[in-house]
């Protein structure tokens, strides 16, 4: 119906300013598994957007602070922080 549709496409609108209102922030994400491309794991925001981050398939069970560098209709893509220095004494 007609209506259907334009709720559909204003929460789809909605959607889309949220995620691009993330680009650029940092937030915490539960990596849950490998992505497609190799080295690359999927995870989750604390908003259960889907995030995927290079270099991150180590992290599978793990929540990471990490960067939002882009947003896809679907997805955000995210770039891990660097860690922080172990403090004196304790070994890393």
């Amino acid at each position: 119906s007609a209506r259907l549709e334009e709720l559909q496409s204003l929460l789809l609108a909605q959607q889309r300013a949220f995620n691009r209102s993330c680009e650029g922030k940092v937030m915490d994400v539960l990596f849950e598994k490998p992505g497609r491309q190799r080295a690359q794991a999927i995870g989750r925001s604390p908003f259960l957007q889907s995030v995927h981050a290079e270099d991150a398939v180590h992290l599978v069970g793990h929540i990471v602070p990490v960067k939002i560098e882009s947003v896809f209709p679907n997805s955000l893509a995210a770039r891990l922080l660097p860690a922080p220095p172990a403090p004196e004494g304790v070994a890393s």
